[in-house]
């Protein structure tokens, strides 16, 4: 098959002599695509796929696919139409007086982005005309024409965060064998090692899979190293602005690709596209409609068209649907954001829907909603993080604060200890400098307590604690205060046995009356982990007292730390083998001993079975 562009009159004669396919060959290796060239290849074999149209966004390969699975049809009879940057009706046009052969041929139609309704008729009448000729076609999207088949092509798989498999694993994913492939045409030593696979395994990601990304990418690997051009992509700094060495000119460059999807577009959908490039990470309909600005039912409309071009594409997942942007196609647009006015009130509206989103979800992290709330702010982490950004930025410094201390026991379960420490750092003070929101002051301190306490600062833990004690004592917030006392006696002290079981003793005292509080049944678990190297029966009474408090306030993921701990609790309690001859759990209470037979007259009358100080018996 021949791959430059054929005339009107040309074509004719290509189509007439009946000649078979004849795809130029390639200098560098398809990979990733072995399982789509042999579906596709099936399916023009059949008679049902007349017509069959490769879809997907811009860079991701569908003309090579398209060659290739053409050329393994191996005595096809047909050729092939360059229609990229054209909008010529007039090669259409002549294709409805050609006479094909008798046996089956196959038009392939390579770039139809910018057909009209007519050519697309054209089209559609040819493969009424011509029962044996079948139609092969490439572009963003349909041609809607009855009896199309889609033939979606995807972006290469891509290893999922936090990038931790090792060298093996890595390798088996197609974007990561591109990158390697491509990167040894400039560096034949090039591989793949411990020492860069992470770095390799996030540019693939943050690439999205892209082929034509990826290889443009690996060109910069003639300046920087794999760690370098990692640091350029997390700062934001460009590394695909030059031009791949490419047969065709309009795709040397992911700006050119873009440009012409961009293109496909009214001055209306231009606009909302770029304003949907403040979004980070994913975003549901309600949040694109808040961006936007729109009435519900037209910022459905405008994500539908877009999604339909391949500039946004579904997430994977249940529930609501959920929207990414390519990040190709969003460095794009926020290049012409910034130039605009929109660029400033779109930030502002992607913030405050994330504020109202953070002040929403507070209260249902420590309640039975809690998974689906640490999961719906997880896939919104990065979005949370730039809208924190934004109103520190635009000296809306309270407001980041609350969003912050909102945020605390998410950043808290998944781990996000010091991006958390960070964003609590700056909240005492703008709390204090709000006389409305004064009072949360000592909840910040406490909340960046707890979190650099669990990074190991005990020494900035103990300094927080005890400035939030002092304020909360000053509110006459006095469950608050026990709550910080015993986690300072644990930050101060630990692991001096006196001060923290006299600390756990208070708050034992204090659990009788003051009801279902998360933060002191947190407090109180605390205590417990750390009571179960110094006294194992203070440390039970401590985890009955949390897991109480933690059940009347359904808190599902504090009773199953309760129950963790307990099982920890009672291996330290007795050593012993996995199993017990006598029935009880392994490494509990001690098995009962045999004793030697006593006569009646000499048993004690009363023989009371050691009860369990972990309740497991």
């Amino acid at each position: 098959m021949r791959s430059e562009a054929i005339g009107p009159g040309r074509l004719r004669r290509e189509l007439n002599s009946g000649t078979a396919f004849q795809e130029p060959g390639h200098p560098t290796s398809l990979v990733g695509r072995d399982v789509e060239i042999l579906t596709l290849s099936a399916q023009l074999r059949q008679a049902a796929y007349r017509l069959v149209t490769l879809t997907g966004p811009g860079g991701v390969g569908k003309s090579r696919l398209a060659g290739a699975a053409v050329a393994d049809l191996q005595r096809a009879r047909g050729t092939r139409l360059d229609l990229h940057g054209t909008t010529d009706e007039e090669a259409l046009g002549e294709i409805l007086g050609v006479r094909p052969p008798q046996e089956p041929a196959l038009l392939f139609l390579d770039g139809c982005d910018q057909l009209t309704d007519d050519a697309v008729a054209a089209v559609e009448a040819l493969l009424d005309r011509f029962p044996r000729l079948s139609v092969l076609a490439t572009g963003r999207r349909p041609l809607r024409v009855y009896g199309e088949r889609l033939f979606p092509v995807l972006p290469l798989p891509t290893p999922p965060p936090p990038y931790r498999q090792d060298v093996l694993e890595l390798q088996d994913y197609a974007a990561v064998e591109l990158f390697v492939d491509r990167a040894r045409a400039i560096d034949p030593a090039f591989a793949l090692t411990t020492d860069n696979a992470q770095a390799v395994a996030e540019i693939c990601q943050r690439m999205d899979g892209l082929p034509l990304a990826i290889e443009l990418v690996t060109e910069r690997l003639r300046l920087f190293r794999v760690d370098s051009l990692l640091t350029r992509l997390r700062e934001g700094r460009p590394v695909l602005g030059g031009e791949h060495v490419a047969r065709s000119p309009l795709h040397r460059s992911i700006g050119t690709i873009t440009e012409r999807s961009f293109r496909l577009l009214d001055e209306e959908q231009r606009s909302l596209l770029t304003r949907l490039s403040v979004f980070t990470g994913c975003m549901n309909l309600a949040m694109a409609q808040e961006v936007l600005g729109l009435p519900a039912h037209r910022a459905e409309q405008v994500v539908e068209t877009l999604v339909g071009l391949h500039l946004l594409r579904v997430s994977p997942g249940d529930g609501e649907p959920r929207f990414t942007m390519y990040n190709t196609v969003r460095e794009f647009c926020l290049e012409r954001l910034e130039s605009t006015d929109g660029l400033q009130d779109a930030r502002q509206r992607h913030a405050e829907h994330l504020l109202s989103l953070a002040l929403q979800a507070e209260p249902h992290l420590t309640g039975p909603q809690q998974p689906q709330w640490l999961q719906r702010l997880a896939l919104l982490h990065e979005d949370l993080l730039a809208a924190l950004t934004h109103l520190e930025t635009s000296g809306r410094h309270g407001d980041a604060a609350r969003a912050s201390l909102a945020l605390h026991r998410f950043w808290l379960v998944r781990g996000h200890l010091g991006v958390g420490e960070q964003w609590l750092a700056r909240a005492p003070t703008a709390f204090l400098a709000d006389p409305r929101h004064r009072h949360l002051a000592p909840r910040a301190e406490a909340a960046r307590g707890e979190l650099a306490m669990l990074r190991g600062d005990t020494r900035l833990a103990a300094d927080c604690f005890r400035h939030a004690a002092t304020a909360f004592q000053e509110q006459g917030e006095h469950v608050q205060e026990r709550a910080v006392l015993a986690r300072l006696a644990v930050a101060q002290h630990f692991p001096r046995p006196a001060p923290v079981t006299k600390a756990a003793r208070q708050l034992l005292r204090a659990t009788a009356d003051d009801g279902a509080d998360g933060q002191l049944a947190s407090a109180t678990l605390e205590l417990a982990m750390a009571c179960r190297l110094l006294d194992v029966k203070l440390a039970a009474d401590l985890l009955d007292a949390a897991n109480a408090r933690f059940m009347r306030a359904r808190d599902v993921r504090g009773e199953a730390l309760v129950q963790a701990m307990r099982g920890k609790l009672a291996a330290r309690c007795w050593p012993g083998p996995s199993t017990r001859p006598d029935g009880g759990r392994a490494g509990c209470c001690p098995p009962t001993r045999p004793r030697a037979r006593r006569s009646p007259s000499t048993r004690p009358r009363t023989s009371p079975r050691r009860r369990c100080p972990v309740r497991c018996s």
